[in-house]
């Protein structure tokens, strides 16, 4: 019944999508852009577009690697199967199941779910932090008319940064309370992040500077004149709205063209840009995946020929 409940409730909203596309998007403006497009430029976000599954299985190895024996390879390919997954179900929540399924067997299931969490908690405080900081630089430096009291910004970037850089010892307290787990993995966190924090906060800004970049290169290819900056403050927000994607089919996109609209970009051009973001995402993962598998398929064809 739940199940049906679901199903029924999503196709509900990927109706109220095609609604949206038809009633809000001008069709023809909107084919216009698509043909008009800088193909010479989207050959090169193709290319960046390639760093982005490799950097964030590397912000997962980061970490994953002191508790599995598993080899970073071989992490690539489960997290593109993860991303190959999300393609084709529209949830983000792939990629964490298939992580998950990679390591349970190896460590467990509430440590799986534990390092799972600690790499999404990471990412989050990063991503607040960075848009803390791009948003004082834009109010004092760009648009000066928007006025925040700088003291609270500061003091709550302050208070992000504090609980970052403390987060080992945050979470060994909280994992040794009432002995939920053994003091052993909790003391291997610490010590892992310790090790790495810097690491995996520069890792997790690539990934967010490579990801507006794509975004970036996009709208140039569309012939849209952006700031950067500009841009830097708003697409965090689509990343995060897109965590919803599971609820509400093509999330990501309709949250791309509400939040790219307020940068006075139209929607047709908003909504070029998530399509042709999609299109780049589908192309990327299927060409690695492809890649990754030709021992397989040639084996596979080996067999039945």
């Amino acid at each position: 019944m739940n199940k049906k409940l679901i199903i029924i409730l999503k196709l509900f909203i990927f109706c109220a999508v095609i609604y949206f596309f038809i009633k809000f998007i001008n069709q023809d403006d909107f084919i216009k852009i698509i043909r008009n497009v800088k193909i010479k430029n989207l050959i090169l976000v193709c290319f960046i577009f390639l760093l982005l599954p490799m950097i964030t299985t590397l912000k997962w190895f980061v970490i994953v690697r002191y508790f599995s024996k598993v080899n970073f390879f071989s992490f690539f390919k489960n997290m593109i199967s993860g991303f190959s997954v999300n393609i084709i179900t529209s949830s983000t929540l792939a990629i964490e199941g298939v992580k998950f399924l990679k390591i349970k067997k190896e460590i467990g299931n509430k440590k799986s779910l534990i390092l799972i969490f600690l790499d999404k908690f990471i990412t989050l405080i990063i991503k607040i932090i960075f848009i803390s900081v791009i948003f004082f630089i834009f109010i004092n430096f760009v648009n000066k008319e928007i006025y925040v009291n700088n003291i609270l910004l500061i003091t709550f970037s302050f208070l992000m940064i504090l609980i970052l850089f403390n987060l080992g010892k945050i979470i060994e307290k909280i994992l040794n309370y009432k002995n939920n787990l053994n003091y052993k993995f909790s003391k291997k966190i610490v010590n892992v992040l310790k090790k790495n924090l810097l690491y995996l906060i520069l890792l997790n800004l690539t990934v967010q500077l490579i990801n507006i970049l794509v975004y970036y290169l996009i709208l140039i290819s569309l012939s849209e004149k952006i700031s950067f900056l500009e841009l830097s403050l708003f697409i965090p927000f689509v990343e995060i709205l897109s965590l919803f994607q599971f609820i509400i089919v093509g999330m990501k996109e309709i949250s791309t063209v509400l939040i790219l609209s307020q940068l006075e970009i139209s929607k047709e051009i908003a909504f070029a840009c998530a399509m042709i973001y999609l299109f780049i995402d589908y192309i990327v993962i299927i060409s690695i995946s492809i890649l990754i598998n030709l021992k397989s398929y040639y084996y596979f064809l080996k067999k039945k020929y």
